[in-house]
């Protein structure tokens, strides 16, 4: 790995994981010393995760976590309630049955779990069960275009999920709702399926609206 794919890996892990939180300021000097670099790797990843819209640039002032704003979650949240919905339809043409009933077993404690029920709530693990079902669709899709486009915005949707998950009920009620989605996937009712990825979607945007506005500090309603 290059030195400047080293500081790209690195200071974009840290961003999507929220270990470098929404408009904080990334200490350039600090991370060239962490990462053994010269500033020019640090430049050149600087400047891709600003095209990817992780970080601003800002002349005389500094680099700066970007914001997630109310219209970046809008914006997020209106292609994903286009494509998820589709993109699940196609993947239960090729996803096999028993890789179905395995995903299904692992979400059947939440079917009658009480939403009062302490959890282990924003851990990396309940992040990558929220990602688990989104990920084993995108895997069955057979669509290399509609794969490549959803995992464009996967890094943005990253971060939403690791900060919306700071309840135990937000656990809860997302695994809920991958099991409604997988019953109707194991029973072949695309209609439903899709219907219910609907549903799993909107309410995601929901709580990823709950979220921004609980932290007043950072939001620009734009």
């Amino acid at each position: 790995m290059g030195l400047k794919e080293k500081a790209y890996t690195t200071i974009k892990e840290r961003i999507i994981n929220c270990i470098y939180p929404p408009g904080s300021i990334i200490n350039g000097k600090e991370l060239i010393l962490e990462l053994e670099l010269s500033r020019t790797p640090f430049r050149e990843a600087m400047n891709e995760l600003a095209q990817e819209g992780l970080v601003e640039i800002v002349p005389y002032k500094g680099i700066y976590v970007s914001e997630i704003t109310i219209k970046d979650i809008d914006d997020l949240y209106a292609i994903r309630d286009l494509l998820e919905p589709f993109a699940v339809e196609l993947a239960m043409d090729h996803i096999p049955r028993d890789v179905l009933e395995t995903y299904y077993e692992s979400l059947r404690p939440y079917k009658d779990m009480d939403l009062e029920i302490p959890l282990k709530a924003c851990s990396k693990e309940s992040v990558a069960e929220d990602e688990d079902l989104h990920m084993m669709v995108l895997n069955y899709v057979n669509n290399a275009l509609l794969v490549h486009t959803m995992m464009g915005f996967y890094d943005h949707t990253h971060r939403i999920r690791v900060l919306s998950h700071h309840k135990e009920s937000v656990v809860i009620i997302t695994g809920q709702q991958h099991l409604a989605i997988v019953e109707c996937m194991l029973k072949g009712d695309k209609a439903g399926a899709k219907e219910a990825m609907h549903h799993h979607i909107i309410s995601s945007k929901q709580r990823a609206f709950d979220t921004l506005l609980a932290r007043k500090d950072r939001i620009y309603l734009k």
